[in-house]
Formats: structure tokens, sequence, C-alpha cells
């Protein structure tokens, strides 16, 4: 496994989720404003999906093995309409995006082992100016590789 195999499954698995909007994969930050609704904006509410990876450990396994953990963050961006209960849409949204990744514990073969998904944060914060519902799932993805002998 790689990182980009990895990713590419992390995206797969966002994507699959029911009412995720666009999925990204790499951070996504300050965009001009005719690229705004292409990039964000899914059925006419902001609602999108970053994915990056934020660390990786490593330590040994055995002899000439090698046991990577990677964190990758995903972030989650919905529009607040306080009179459509949108927290309550964004509260189910992020329940199906853990439900999804809990499902797949070796991200369709390629890691060896992927953690539970640990939801980090859950709140509102501004995205280019307005202010949205936000969420963190931080994921742990293992692989064992080979290390290059002396």
């Amino acid at each position: 496994m790689s990182y980009t195999t990895a990713l590419a499954q992390i995206k797969a698995v966002l994507q699959g989720v029911t009412g995720i909007g666009t999925v990204h994969d790499y951070a996504r930050w300050n965009v001009d404003d005719a690229s705004f609704s292409t990039l964000f904006v899914s059925s006419s509410i902001i609602n999108f999906w970053t994915i990056t990876r934020r660390e990786t450990a490593e330590r040994w396994d055995a002899v000439q093995h090698v046991v990577r953990r990677h964190t990758y963050l995903l972030r989650g961006y919905y529009g607040i309409d306080d009179s459509a209960a949108t927290e309550k849409t964004f509260q189910s949204l992020v329940e199906s995006v853990m439900t999804a990744f809990r499902t797949k514990t070796t991200l369709n073969n390629v890691a060896e082992l992927v953690q539970p998904p640990q939801l980090e944060k859950l709140d509102a914060e501004r995205f280019s100016g307005l202010l949205v519902h936000h969420a963190r799932v931080k994921l742990l993805v293992e692989e064992r590789v080979q290390a290059a002998p002396n």
C-alpha cells in the first residue's frame, strides 16, 4: 500500500456515503468566486469533504519489516440553515461517514488494518466567510512494508 493507494480508497469510501456532496482528495482552501459553487456546493448547499494526511509514524515490527501508521484527516463542511435544522442533517451525515469506515477494516484489502474512525471535532466555523457546520474525523491506516536490506 502507498499513500496514494490508501487515499484513493478513502475517497472511494467517502463518495459511497449517501448525501456526502463533493469529495476532494486534498485540503481545499481559498478559491476564486467563480469556482466556489463547482467545488463546494451540492444541491444548492455547501456540502463537501476533504482528505489529507496529517502524519505517518513508523516502527520496526520484525526483521526487515516496518509498520507504518498513517493518520488521515477527513474534514466535512455543510451549510448552516437553522430553519431547516441542518445540524441534524449534518450529524446524521457524520454518523454515516463513521459507519462506512467501521466496515472497511482493510480499505478494500489495500491496508493491513484501519482503526475505527474517531470524531475529533464537530462544530461551526467560517469557510470563505460563510458560517458552516464542520467535522474532523481521524482515520488511522496501518501498512506493513519490507525494509530495504543493508
